[in-house]
């Protein structure tokens, strides 16, 4: 079901651009296309790195950029009000649970680079629009760091 636009290549090793059903536009070899490679939007991947429903509903609540990248990583949601950069992080308890210190590295990364960080810990809940809206606040008012836990966290409650 894709269709071809891209310019032709030297050979079926080297990527050209392609269509998926649903319009969007990725590049890809003949090679992985024929080996079954699917649509990376399609199957969740934003900037190479798969996205989950949680990152995108943060995303979303705060009108922010999906998978931004920052040197190495990515932010999960990236929002920037006048000269401030606000990285929101979906910290699900999956997989952040047990990596305090590593999470912590990433933080203080991302501040030296500039960056003010709001952490939500949950499992599937997403904060409320007063939560975000104080947390964020609270960022643009100085704090470099803010952290929202849901009740979810722990894995507590279920979905």
């Amino acid at each position: 079901g894709f269709k071809w636009v891209g310019v032709r290549p030297r050979n079926n090793k080297v990527p050209t651009d392609w269509q998926c059903p649903n319009g969007h536009v990725w590049a890809a070899t003949f090679n992985n296309i024929q080996k079954g490679t699917n649509c990376p939007q399609c199957l969740g991947y934003v900037n190479g790195v798969r996205v989950s429903s949680q990152q995108r509903a943060l995303c979303e609540a705060v009108g922010g950029v999906l998978n931004y990248k920052v040197g190495r990583h990515t932010v999960d949601a990236a929002v920037f009000v006048g000269d401030a950069k606000i990285a929101c992080e979906y910290d699900c308890h999956y997989w952040h649970a047990g990596r305090a210190a590593e999470d912590h590295k990433r933080v203080q990364r991302l501040i030296a680079a500039g960056w003010k960080v709001l952490a939500i810990k949950a499992a599937y809940a997403q904060p409320s629009a007063e939560q975000m809206k104080c947390a964020i606040a609270a960022l643009l008012d100085g704090e470099d760091y803010r952290e929202i836990v849901l009740e979810d966290w722990g894995g507590k409650v279920t979905r």
